[in-house]
């Protein structure tokens, strides 16, 4: 196995502000469209009938791979699904559910999907950086892998099923733990860590067949113009992983995810005539052995790895930044279409 790497260029590397003292918030700042108003104002009024009809459209895509499914894994117990299906199980809820991926992107309006490179068959771990729910859809499109998704994941109605059918790893919920022990708040988050950690680390050393595991290692969304702080979790085992760079280039509305209120989100992306999502699959990533005694150093490498490779400059930032900066906007401190870059 090859891989390829090397330092992050001066122009990706992240730009420090001359007040050490503030926050970087430049990664979770929703980006303005670049259209006219007007022309804004009448795809608003296109989404009046457009918005309902995708909805639709997307429930019946939803029930209907749901259905199939279900016949796939007909006679199989929960504990059954915990382990990898039989082949002839797995290739029909891959096949459908890549059908499915791809019909649900034309519905959303993505009528262009630029690739780069190939999934590795050799890779049992994919890293990507996240910028919206919509990820999720391109990697079903593509090979319908398993995911790490809290616990309470598998409650949900018919997206539970389908998580565990796709051998999905379950990460313990902090919220229940800390109902359980109030008075340990900080022991229980520093339980929750690890046993997700332990849990990412069982699958990938795993002999077994399973789906290729999609982690993505920024912890949260941003609007994909910074890779921030990557948590260190993917990496742990020190086994090879495949990067993939996700990029949703835009004319009248950023598809990403990280501060936008969900309301308004939706509308925008469901009354949006035309999307476009990059992706860039990189090689496999192999690590030395100085980056397997050290986590922390083979994903700070993977990530400075995949700056270079895209072009998308590194920030620092992580899920504290991204909190005070909603924190801000919450307080009424700026607007949350402010154009900012620090707090």
């Amino acid at each position: 196995m090859s891989s390829r790497r090397g330092k992050p260029s001066a122009s990706n590397a992240p730009k420090p502000s001359s007040d050490t003292n503030k926050i970087d918030v430049r990664p979770f700042v929703h980006p303005k469209p670049t259209l006219n108003p007007w022309i804004l104002l009448v795809l608003d009024i296109i989404g009046i009938p457009l918005v309902p009809i995708r909805l639709v459209a997307m429930l019946l895509l939803h029930v209907f791979y749901w259905s199939i499914v279900k016949i796939a894994t007909l006679g199989l117990t929960p504990s059954d699904l915990e382990q990898p299906l039989p082949s002839w199980r797995r290739a029909v809820v891959s096949l459908t559910g890549q059908l499915m991926g791809r019909l649900g992107f034309l519905v959303m309006g993505f009528w262009v999907i630029e690739e780069q490179g190939t999934p590795d068959p050799r890779a049992k771990t994919i890293v990507s950086n996240h910028i919206t729910f919509l990820d999720v859809l391109y990697f079903m499109k593509v090979l319908v892998p398993s995911f790490v998704a809290k616990e309470g994941t598998k409650k949900v109605p018919f997206i539970g099923y389908l998580s565990q059918a796709w051998n999905s790893v379950y990460a313990p919920s902090a919220l229940e733990l800390q109902r359980d022990a109030p008075e340990n708040s900080e022991k229980v988050l520093d339980q929750v860590k690890k046993s997700t950690t332990d849990l990412i680390v069982e699958r990938q050393k795993s002999p077994k067949p399973y789906p290729p595991l999609v982690i993505f290692p920024e912890g949260t969304t941003t609007n994909g113009q910074y890779l921030i702080a990557f948590k260190s979790g993917a990496f742990v085992a020190g086994e090879p992983v495949q990067p993939v760079v996700l990029k949703y280039p835009f004319d009248f509305f950023a598809p990403s995810w990280e501060t936008i209120l969900i309301r308004s989100y939706l509308w925008k992306l469901w009354s949006g005539l035309r999307f476009r999502i990059q992706a860039q699959w990189l090689p496999l990533y192999v690590p030395n052995e100085q980056e397997k005694a050290n986590p922390a150093l083979y994903a700070s490498n993977v990530r400075a790895y995949m700056s270079k490779m895209s072009g998308i400059p590194l920030s620092e930032s992580g899920i504290a930044q991204k909190a005070a900066y909603h924190k801000a906007i919450m307080g009424g401190q700026i607007r949350i279409d402010e154009q900012i870059e620090y707090l």
